[in-house]
């Protein structure tokens, strides 16, 4: 079935919408997305003022959306779980004022790329407010926008892919670009968080949703969590149920919105799979940089996107500050081409290595002349999942153009994957160099306890 709504008012929660096949001779050429609304005046007035909530989504036919809105506008779309080819799709324009927040959009990324998978999809859309979302494995664009887009407030969303590859598209203020989200068991539909899920705590606080998809309050702890679920830290419900993939007997076609005319997409060439060296430790990484050998002789490895197997970067960008002033000089060290390039906006860094324990050092350098004091760039720094570098402000610690480091020691690896997340508070998180380096505990006995030991400064 789908569910095609009209007129105002309505609050459209806790229904599971599934085995919708575009195989059934009945359907025809309609569209039949989860959710579908469109103006025909006088006989049909598109959907407005409307709350979706807690509803289960189920629609992999491709070139289907979860929500197909014409005409709409005074929407709340709100703790929501899909499984989608394509989430939600505003029409040739005449929609406004949507507000998508705290819903979880996934698809499946073994579907076709030639019938326009995305996000959200925001045709001369004014007004709309995507936040807190997940989006996991989706391909296409995250977000699509043309036309007008006045009045987008979009960011604190977080996106990934479990094939390495990093979302199409770019971050938005405060968003987690390629980050793991940590759910229980995606595989078998638990969506819930782990403990150590970087979507806990990090998300914006929002009127339209006080509440989860398990009809939790919100906040459970210092702040929104991403996605349909808050973390409770204690029992999760029932994982969400997974459809039966019988087709409905009798489904109902309904009317299809006319097809904009565009050429035909040509599928974009499949990026390679780059064979993957195993680590070697110790690890230096010159954030944003080429391999450089310090004055002690050690080596620095030229930055890298992350591939499973191997180590580096989650999405950002990258500036050599030299580009800019050739004569720039670092305080605090001899080690210049260290601190003068930079990865900014950087979600985080995978190191996928044997299990054990490790010390962390984070090399930084404020370089940024639009940085003129204190309090104008603050982030977070996880590892493993624990906040490390709590409103770190590297101008604060250390001034403009000076050198400086935080070790962490003895970060303890159960999982076969180090894990450093930054997480935006004021302005774009930024890093210029990173040690991984091993403290001899390699393939320790399973422990359940991970001990950090304070921060030092060097």
């Amino acid at each position: 079935m789908e569910y095609t709504f009209f007129g105002s008012g309505h609050t459209i929660r806790k229904n599971y919408i599934h085995d919708i096949s575009s195989d059934d001779p009945l359907v025809g050429d309609a569209h039949i997305d989860c959710f579908q609304t469109w103006s025909n005046p006088p006989w049909e007035e598109a959907g407005h003022d409307i709350v979706f909530a807690q509803n289960f989504c189920e629609n992999l036919n491709a070139g289907m959306y979860a929500f197909m809105l014409d005409d709409a506008s005074n929407l709340v779309i709100r703790n929501n779980i899909t499984q989608a080819f394509a989430q939600v799709n505003t029409w040739e324009g005449g929609n406004h004022h949507l507000t998508i927040v705290n819903n979880l959009f996934t698809s499946d990324l073994s579907l076709p790329l030639d019938r326009y998978p995305a996000g959200v999809e925001l045709d001369s859309c004014p007004y709309t407010i995507p936040k807190n979302n997940i989006y996991y494995d989706q391909l296409g664009p995250i977000y699509y926008r043309t036309g007008t887009t006045t009045g987008h407030d979009i960011g604190y969303n977080l996106a990934y892919r479990t094939d390495g590859q990093s979302p199409e598209g770019s971050p938005y203020p405060n968003d987690l670009w390629h980050v793991d989200p940590k759910f229980i068991n995606a595989a078998n539909g638990d969506f819930h968080l782990q403990s150590n899920s970087p979507a806990i705590d990090v998300g914006v606080t929002l009127a339209e949703a006080t509440n989860d998809y398990d009809g939790n309050p919100r906040p459970q702890g210092a702040g929104y969590d991403i996605g349909a679920y808050e973390y409770t830290g204690g029992v999760q419900p029932t994982a969400t149920p997974q459809p039966t993939p019988t087709p409905t007997n009798t489904p109902q076609p309904t009317r299809a919105p006319t097809p904009i005319s565009t050429p035909t997409p040509v599928p974009p060439t499949p990026r390679p799979v780059p064979t993957v060296a195993p680590v070697q430790l110790p690890l230096r990484i010159n954030s944003a940089g080429q391999d450089y050998t310090d004055a002690s002789g050690e080596l620095w490895c030229t930055d890298q996107p992350y591939s499973p197997g191997g180590w580096g970067y989650i999405g950002g960008n990258t500036v050599n500050r030299w580009d800019e002033d050739p004569a720039l000089n670092i305080a605090g060290t001899i080690d210049d081409p260290l601190y003068v390039a930079e990865r900014y906006a950087v979600s985080g860094y995978q190191v996928d290595l044997p299990n054990g324990t490790y010390d962390v050092i984070l090399h930084f350098a404020e370089t940024s002349s639009g940085i003129t004091g204190a309090g104008q760039r603050v982030f977070d720094v996880a590892i493993e999942g624990q906040t490390m570098l709590d409103d770190f402000d590297p101008f604060a610690e250390a001034g403009f153009a000076y050198a400086t480091s935080k070790s962490v020691p003895n970060v303890m690896v159960t999982d076969g994957q180090l894990d450093i997340t930054f997480i935006p508070k004021v302005q774009n998180p930024e890093i210029n160099a990173i040690e991984v380096l091993p403290t001899g505990g390699i393939e320790p006995p399973a422990s359940p306890w991970a001990i950090y030991l304070p921060i030092v400064t060097r």
